[in-house]
């Protein structure tokens, strides 16, 4: 016989797997400061690449206004503002992947621990199951031995 609340827990688990339980079981399968160490690696080189690009497209921009004023004051002036820039841009961008990875991790670990829970539960219901079944052969089987 069917039971609809193995089927309905059976069908939420599932579906949990199939769509975000991919990426929340991938999430926690890491240590927390791996996970972040790893987030912020990935923003280190992405950002370093795109301030490089966006300096390189200003600097292509104003070729000839920034040749005829280079000499050695502005050419320190340049390095200076540039690599400032560059900080700012790092830290900020930084910060704000430290904050959003480190809800991300705690959230895939909340839903992960919910399915986990959610596992055992099914378990549990298969389980009760196992041992009605065994009970109902052993009914049978010395309701027989009665009769004989």
């Amino acid at each position: 016989m069917l039971d609809e609340k193995k089927i309905r827990l059976m069908t939420k688990i599932a579906r949990y797997e199939q769509n975000e339980g991919k990426e929340d079981l991938r999430i926690s399968g890491y240590y927390r400061s791996d996970f972040l160490a790893s987030a912020l690696l990935k923003n280190f080189v992405l950002t370093t690449i795109g301030y490089a690009a966006v300096v390189a497209l200003y600097l292509a921009s104003r070729g000839d206004s920034f040749l005829e004023e280079l000499d050695v004051l502005h050419l320190i002036m340049l390095v200076v503002v540039i690599a400032a820039g560059y900080l700012i841009a790092l830290v900020c961008y930084s910060g704000a992947v430290y904050i959003l990875e480190s809800l991300r991790y705690s959230r895939a670990q909340k839903d992960v621990r919910a399915y986990d829970a959610q596992l055992s539960a099914l378990e549990k219901l298969y389980g009760g199951q196992e041992e009605d079944t065994a009970d109902k052969k052993r009914g049978s089987q010395s309701g027989r031995r009665k009769k004989a």
